[in-house]
Protein backbone atom coordinates (compact mmCIF):
# COMPACT_ATOMS: atom_id res chain seq x y z
CA UNK A 1 0.00 0.00 0.00
CA UNK A 2 1.37 3.38 -1.00
CA UNK A 3 1.80 6.09 1.65
CA UNK A 4 0.67 9.64 0.96
CA UNK A 5 2.93 12.63 1.60
CA UNK A 6 1.36 13.56 4.96
CA UNK A 7 2.00 10.03 6.32
CA UNK A 8 5.61 10.21 5.15
CA UNK A 9 6.02 13.62 6.81
CA UNK A 10 4.50 12.30 10.05
CA UNK A 11 6.92 9.37 10.06
CA UNK A 12 9.86 11.68 9.38
CA UNK A 13 8.74 14.08 12.12
CA UNK A 14 8.82 11.31 14.70
CA UNK A 15 12.50 10.73 13.91
CA UNK A 16 13.54 14.39 14.00
CA UNK A 17 15.69 15.72 16.82
CA UNK A 18 14.23 19.06 17.86
CA UNK A 19 16.55 21.64 19.36
CA UNK A 20 16.03 22.14 23.07
CA UNK A 21 14.85 25.54 24.34
CA UNK A 22 18.16 25.97 26.17
CA UNK A 23 20.24 25.30 23.07
CA UNK A 24 18.09 27.82 21.19
CA UNK A 25 18.52 30.36 23.99
CA UNK A 26 22.31 29.99 23.99
CA UNK A 27 22.34 30.36 20.18
CA UNK A 28 20.27 33.54 20.51
CA UNK A 29 22.62 34.93 23.18
CA UNK A 30 25.61 34.23 20.90
CA UNK A 31 23.81 36.06 18.06
CA UNK A 32 23.08 38.98 20.38
CA UNK A 33 26.78 39.19 21.34
CA UNK A 34 27.80 39.16 17.67
CA UNK A 35 25.17 41.78 16.84
CA UNK A 36 26.17 43.91 19.83
CA UNK A 37 29.78 44.09 18.64
CA UNK A 38 28.67 44.78 15.06
CA UNK A 39 26.11 47.37 16.20
CA UNK A 40 28.73 49.04 18.38
CA UNK A 41 31.01 49.62 15.37
CA UNK A 42 28.12 50.71 13.14
CA UNK A 43 26.94 53.06 15.89
CA UNK A 44 30.41 54.51 16.20
CA UNK A 45 30.53 55.18 12.46
CA UNK A 46 26.98 56.46 12.17
CA UNK A 47 26.94 57.88 15.69
CA UNK A 48 29.78 60.21 14.78
CA UNK A 49 27.28 61.98 12.54
CA UNK A 50 24.81 62.09 15.40
CA UNK A 51 27.22 63.32 18.06
CA UNK A 52 28.87 65.85 15.82
CA UNK A 53 25.43 67.20 15.10
CA UNK A 54 25.71 66.70 11.33
CA UNK A 55 22.61 64.51 11.08
CA UNK A 56 20.74 66.56 13.68
CA UNK A 57 21.77 69.76 11.90
CA UNK A 58 20.51 68.37 8.60
CA UNK A 59 17.15 67.48 10.16
CA UNK A 60 16.90 70.89 11.84
CA UNK A 61 17.84 72.80 8.68
CA UNK A 62 15.59 70.99 6.22
CA UNK A 63 12.59 70.32 8.45
CA UNK A 64 12.58 73.53 10.48
CA UNK A 65 12.74 71.82 13.89
CA UNK A 66 14.57 72.93 17.02
CA UNK A 67 17.88 71.24 17.82
CA UNK A 68 16.46 68.88 20.49
CA UNK A 69 13.82 67.57 18.08
CA UNK A 70 16.53 67.23 15.45
CA UNK A 71 18.68 65.16 17.81
CA UNK A 72 15.74 62.96 18.75
CA UNK A 73 14.90 62.31 15.08
CA UNK A 74 18.57 61.65 14.27
CA UNK A 75 18.77 59.17 17.16
CA UNK A 76 15.53 57.53 15.97
CA UNK A 77 16.90 57.23 12.41
CA UNK A 78 20.13 55.61 13.66
CA UNK A 79 18.18 53.12 15.76
CA UNK A 80 15.95 52.28 12.78
CA UNK A 81 19.04 51.63 10.64
CA UNK A 82 20.47 49.32 13.33
CA UNK A 83 17.15 47.48 13.68
CA UNK A 84 16.95 46.91 9.93
CA UNK A 85 20.55 45.60 9.93
CA UNK A 86 19.65 43.16 12.73
CA UNK A 87 16.52 41.95 10.91
CA UNK A 88 18.51 41.52 7.69
CA UNK A 89 21.12 39.48 9.58
CA UNK A 90 18.51 37.02 10.88
CA UNK A 91 16.63 36.84 7.57
CA UNK A 92 19.71 36.56 5.32
CA UNK A 93 21.54 34.01 7.47
CA UNK A 94 18.47 31.84 7.94
CA UNK A 95 17.57 32.05 4.24
CA UNK A 96 21.09 31.29 3.02
CA UNK A 97 22.36 28.81 5.64
CA UNK A 98 19.22 27.79 7.60
CA UNK A 99 21.06 29.11 10.66
CA UNK A 100 22.61 32.23 12.12
CA UNK A 101 26.16 32.15 13.49
CA UNK A 102 24.79 31.38 16.96
CA UNK A 103 22.75 28.47 15.63
CA UNK A 104 25.75 27.20 13.64
CA UNK A 105 27.88 27.21 16.79
CA UNK A 106 25.14 25.38 18.70
CA UNK A 107 24.66 22.96 15.77
CA UNK A 108 20.99 23.73 15.16
CA UNK A 109 19.13 24.83 12.04
CA UNK A 110 15.76 26.26 11.04
CA UNK A 111 13.76 24.29 8.48
CA UNK A 112 10.26 24.36 7.10
CA UNK A 113 7.86 21.99 8.82
CA UNK A 114 6.88 20.77 5.34
CA UNK A 115 10.49 19.90 4.34
CA UNK A 116 10.50 22.71 1.79
CA UNK A 117 12.87 25.63 1.38
CA UNK A 118 11.78 28.45 3.68
CA UNK A 119 10.28 31.25 1.62
CA UNK A 120 11.31 34.86 2.13
CA UNK A 121 7.77 35.72 3.26
CA UNK A 122 7.86 32.98 5.92
CA UNK A 123 11.20 34.28 7.16
CA UNK A 124 9.81 37.81 7.43
CA UNK A 125 6.82 36.41 9.33
CA UNK A 126 9.16 34.48 11.64
CA UNK A 127 11.92 37.00 12.23
CA UNK A 128 10.06 40.31 12.26
CA UNK A 129 6.36 39.88 12.85
CA UNK A 130 6.43 36.73 14.99
CA UNK A 131 9.38 37.63 17.21
CA UNK A 132 8.38 41.26 17.69
CA UNK A 133 4.64 40.83 18.13
CA UNK A 134 5.00 42.09 21.71
CA UNK A 135 6.51 45.34 20.42
CA UNK A 136 3.80 45.70 17.80
CA UNK A 137 1.09 45.26 20.44
CA UNK A 138 2.94 47.67 22.76
CA UNK A 139 3.03 50.30 20.03
CA UNK A 140 -0.68 49.76 19.33
CA UNK A 141 -1.46 50.13 23.05
CA UNK A 142 0.62 53.31 23.25
CA UNK A 143 -1.06 54.81 20.19
CA UNK A 144 -4.47 53.79 21.55
CA UNK A 145 -3.73 55.49 24.88
CA UNK A 146 -2.77 58.73 23.08
CA UNK A 147 -5.79 58.68 20.78
CA UNK A 148 -8.35 57.75 23.41
CA UNK A 149 -6.77 59.82 26.20
CA UNK A 150 -7.15 56.80 28.49
CA UNK A 151 -4.41 56.48 31.08
CA UNK A 152 -3.33 52.96 30.10
CA UNK A 153 0.09 53.65 31.54
CA UNK A 154 3.55 52.25 31.11
CA UNK A 155 3.10 49.58 33.81
CA UNK A 156 0.03 48.12 32.09
CA UNK A 157 1.84 48.19 28.74
CA UNK A 158 4.87 46.47 30.35
CA UNK A 159 2.67 43.76 31.91
CA UNK A 160 0.90 43.06 28.60
CA UNK A 161 4.20 42.92 26.68
CA UNK A 162 5.74 40.63 29.33
CA UNK A 163 2.78 38.25 29.14
CA UNK A 164 3.04 38.16 25.35
CA UNK A 165 6.79 37.41 25.55
CA UNK A 166 6.07 34.55 27.96
CA UNK A 167 3.44 33.11 25.59
CA UNK A 168 5.51 33.64 22.41
CA UNK A 169 8.68 32.03 23.76
CA UNK A 170 7.14 29.80 26.45
CA UNK A 171 5.34 27.74 23.83
CA UNK A 172 8.71 26.08 23.09
CA UNK A 173 8.45 24.28 26.42
CA UNK A 174 4.97 22.87 25.78
CA UNK A 175 4.68 22.07 22.07
CA UNK A 176 5.56 18.64 20.71
CA UNK A 177 7.86 20.07 18.04
CA UNK A 178 9.35 22.66 20.45
CA UNK A 179 7.95 25.52 18.37
CA UNK A 180 7.63 29.09 19.57
CA UNK A 181 4.65 31.13 18.40
CA UNK A 182 6.74 32.65 15.59
CA UNK A 183 7.66 29.12 14.42
CA UNK A 184 3.97 28.19 14.34
CA UNK A 185 3.14 31.39 12.42
CA UNK A 186 5.89 30.79 9.84
CA UNK A 187 5.59 27.01 9.68
CA UNK A 188 9.18 26.36 10.78
CA UNK A 189 10.91 24.01 13.20
CA UNK A 190 14.38 24.14 14.74
CA UNK A 191 16.36 20.90 14.58
CA UNK A 192 19.66 19.56 15.80
CA UNK A 193 22.06 19.08 12.91
CA UNK A 194 22.98 15.49 12.19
Amino acid sequence: MEKNSSEILQNETKELNYASPWRRLVAFIIDLCILFVFSFFVSMMLGGAYYSGVLAGYVVKYYGLNIEDGRFIAYFILNCILMIIIWLYFIFMTRKFNATFGKMIMKIKVVSDKNLKISLWKLIMREIIGKYIYLIIGIILTIFSFISSLPIGEKFNFIIQSLIIIVVYGMILFTKQKQALYDKIAGTIVLLEK
